[in-house]
């Protein structure tokens, strides 16, 4: 009876404790993860926030100058092909 009882309180202490710890542990990895997530959802929005009031005035006026860029190559090389044009017609 002795040795039943000595097995099934070393049992009994070993699946507690393992329970315990298990426990422990989940809650401090939640508490980790929710802490990480707070963390970058904080981060994000600071971003998000330089990102309006910096950084898209600056895209939208190099948006703007790529484009009158294009616009200017553009008439060069349709000037270059009309002089090319005309220069065959003379010739």
């Amino acid at each position: 009876m002795k040795n039943a009882q000595f097995w099934l309180g070393l049992l009994l202490g070993t699946t507690i404790s393992l329970v315990l710890s298990l426990g422990i542990f989940y809650y401090y990895v939640v508490n980790e993860i929710e802490s990480a997530k707070k963390e970058t959802r904080k981060e994000y929005e600071g971003l998000k926030e330089y990102w309006n009031k910096y950084m898209k005035e600056e895209v939208s006026i190099l948006k703007e100058t790529a484009i009158d860029v294009a616009k200017q190559k553009l008439k060069d090389l349709q000037e270059l092909t009309k002089e090319k044009k005309e220069e065959k017609t003379e010739q």
